[in-house]
């Protein structure tokens, strides 16, 4: 396999993966659907200090965030769209910390971490381009 093969499925693999997920969780959240889970349990009293909104607000908002992200990931601006689900991500850590919840905030910033090497991939297919 060559190295353009590579990097391009790469991409592909990481594009569809995070934009797919970020619709449908955001989905989840926006319709207040809770199928995934209960989404209001993630919500720290730090948020709740930060953004004074009810549950309802709070994950309604998010979720409308995340389907807005994922479509822009997925067909426009993947590149830039990468570093906002690596701000996005890290926001969820920094809640998630603060309920204690360590192990769900790992994961998180782990798949930061795979945001950020989609970014680089895709300025690196771009760059050969030119």
């Amino acid at each position: 396999m060559s190295m353009q093969t590579a990097v391009a499925r790469s991409i592909a693999l990481l594009k569809w993966s995070y934009g797919i997920a970020l619709v449908v969780i955001g989905l989840d959240k926006a319709l207040q659907i809770n199928l995934i889970t209960f989404w209001p349990k993630y919500i720290s009293p730090l948020a709740h200090t930060v953004i004074p909104v009810s549950d309802f607000i709070f994950t309604a908002v998010l979720g409308t965030a995340e389907v807005v992200v994922g479509i822009l990931l997925l067909f426009f601006w993947t590149r830039y769209m990468a570093y906002v689900v690596i701000v996005v991500l890290a926001i969820i850590a920094v809640d998630l910390i603060d309920l204690g919840l360590y192990d769900i905030a790992a994961r998180d910033v782990l798949l930061a971490l795979g945001a950020l090497v989609l970014s680089w991939l895709v300025q690196a297919e771009e760059s050969a381009r030119v």
